[in-house]
């Protein structure tokens, strides 16, 4: 609850504000969901795109193992 109300999404009595709703049509977490709403105002929504979408993936690189990467 801090969270949300810290980002704008709820008053101080827990009451959903507009940015709030705004943020609730984006499936991601709130703090990624507020950046991007940020970055649409700001004009860097590309960018920020990009960065939301590998902060919310689980395994970026699919098939490789830490071992591929040692040095021999």
């Amino acid at each position: 609850m801090k969270q949300l109300f810290i980002l704008g999404a709820i008053t101080e009595d827990g009451a959903v504000t507009a940015m709030g709703k705004e943020m609730s049509h984006l499936p991601l977490e709130p703090s990624l969901a507020r950046t991007l709403i940020a970055a649409k105002d700001l004009g860097c929504l590309p960018e920020s795109i990009t960065v939301a979408s590998m902060l919310s993936s689980e395994n970026l690189f699919i098939g490789s193992s830490r071992s591929a990467f040692k040095v021999q």
